[in-house]
């Protein structure tokens, strides 16, 4: 299958709920793509209309040089996987594996060496003869998976394949999944809330949010440099802390302060920062690991700006714990190392390193920084 082309996709219910808002994406042959973002947002219903089982509003859907608007799931040459696995409970492991391809008339010989070949490809050979309630949960949904690809589709769909099972069975999960796609090569679409399953899995992460796209780009640059406020928070756990400031141009610099610290900037930058002083206030976003302990100052290679915070409580999570304390009237995360053995209501000295942090518009959201980031990382490239 070549591209996979959405140009302004809408979803509007008889209901005149607008479930999905003027979607453009274009997804590359042999992607992993993930739509992600919370409840509501659309990310499943852009799967579904993709897949057939939605009909499209407004827009055009094409796959390659094929106008697919009103194509049926079955023509469309995909496979699904849904949540809750879609299994025969009657049939053995092997039947179900099977029965795509009995149904199709594929002879039994090809049908025995196919299944075979996706239960060793599945780790499903030992379980071939049980029936679906035998099964753990990654089992099944091994099994599930298996049921798409058993055809070799070019395109496989998921649809938050992942959520019922527990914390390790999704880590574990989550590599097979990798493994799978390296190993067919296919292009995948997988839509999931959970924002480790898309920093870990995808090629790209489409971010959405009330129906429409907030961005589409690599794990590394949305995390390192989100389009907005909105794709700061969602993704990062725990989220960005988000810090009002106040706004002041200076003859030399633009300065930036609240009652617990000042930040300067040469006044090139604001040729970036386009709202600044317009409004008078920006919100400063830094990430939990973006707050630097002691033992780890000497991984900050520019600027920093040191802190002086009281810890109200902590949480332990092995190597690294997690504190929280007040900056001005907001409740802020750092993580830090383990090492420091630090109680609640006792000071603890932190470093901001502020090569990675954020400035974001107070009314619209958006990364003030984005631009002048985009441009930083052109200029490397083009340096290498």
């Amino acid at each position: 299958m070549g591209e996979i082309v959405l140009k302004n996709v809408t979803k509007i219910y008889e209901d005149g709920y607008h479930a999905v808002e003027e979607v453009n994406l274009q997804i590359k042959p042999k992607e992993f793509m993930i739509l992600v973002g919370p409840s509501g947002c659309g990310k499943s219903t852009t799967l579904r209309m993709i897949a057939g089982l939605e009909d499209i509003s407004q827009g055009e859907m094409w796959f390659d040089d094929k106008l697919v608007n009103f194509l049926e799931p079955g023509e469309r040459e995909l496979a699904m996987v849904f949540q809750n696995y879609a299994l025969y409970p009657n049939m053995t492991v092997y039947k179900n594996l099977a029965f795509s391809l009995e149904i199709r008339g594929v002879d039994k010989k090809e049908v025995k060496k196919k299944v075979e070949e996706v239960a060793k490809l599945l780790g499903l050979q030992e379980v071939l003869h049980r029936r679906p309630k035998a099964l753990s949960g990654g089992q099944r949904q091994r099994v599930a998976i298996g049921n798409a690809i058993i055809r070799n589709p070019e395109l496989l769909l998921m649809d938050e394949p992942l959520s019922n099972l527990d914390a390790k069975l999704r880590g574990q999960m989550r590599v097979e999944l990798k493994k799978l796609h390296e190993s067919l090569g296919n292009t995948i679409i997988y839509v999931t809330h959970d924002q480790i399953e898309a920093m870990t899995l995808g090629t790209r992460i489409v971010v959405m949010n009330h129906g429409r796209i907030q961005q589409v780009d690599t794990p590394e640059r949305i995390y390192n440099n989100p389009v907005n406020q909105f794709v700061a928070g969602f993704i990062g756990s725990p989220s960005m802390n988000f810090l009002p400031m106040q706004v002041k141009s200076r003859p030399e610099h633009v300065e930036i302060s609240s009652e617990w610290g000042m930040f300067l900037y040469p006044k090139y930058m604001t040729k970036w920062l386009a709202s600044w002083g317009k409004h008078g206030k920006v919100l400063l976003g830094i990430r939990p690991e973006h707050f630097v302990d002691e033992y780890h100052l000497n991984e900050i290679t520019g600027d920093s700006y040191e802190i002086q915070v009281t810890v109200k409580h902590k949480e332990l999570l092995g190597n690294e714990v997690l504190i929280y304390f007040d900056l001005g009237d907001v409740n802020c995360c750092a993580r830090v190392d383990a090492k420091n053995n630090v109680s609640a209501e006792e000071s603890i000295r932190l470093w901001i390193d502020l090569a990675r942090i954020h400035y974001f518009d107070e009314r619209t959201g958006a990364n003030l920084l984005y631009a002048y980031r985009n441009q930083e990382e052109k200029e490397r490239r083009e340096r290498a």
